[in-house]
């Protein structure tokens, strides 16, 4: 079971919210965003699921966009990677974890 804590919230420039997550699961911990936006209602909600290995920070640009257009997003790094571990730290963690483990826990999440 995974769940999530909102560590800080910042407005960004063009007016959406930018929430720090962490989504905890049975192996380790997911950090990411969630990406509000600020003056209209939510229409959907969108995950980013990083490429291998991509640092999440790589798609705050569209995350902002799909924000300005209504849609609440959250974008984040696989275990082991960008925010959410080391590498070297990490080198039991293979692809088939980040599928099996990781995304379902952001899809629950969200």
């Amino acid at each position: 079971m995974a769940f999530a804590k909102i560590l800080r919230m910042r407005t960004n420039s063009d007016g959406d919210t930018t929430e720090q997550i962490v989504i905890t699961t049975s192996s380790g911990v997911i950090r990411g965003h969630l990406v509000m936006p600020s003056a209209q209602e939510v229409i959907g909600a969108v995950v980013i699921h990083p490429a291998t290995a991509v640092p999440e920070r790589l798609y705050s640009g569209f995350a902002s966009y799909l924000a300005e257009r209504g849609f609440a997003v959250v974008t984040y790094d696989y275990r082991g990677t960008g925010t959410s571990g080391v590498p070297r730290e990490n080198r039991s963690i293979r692809m088939r974890d980040w599928m099996s483990i990781d995304v379902p826990a952001v899809a629950a999440w969200t």
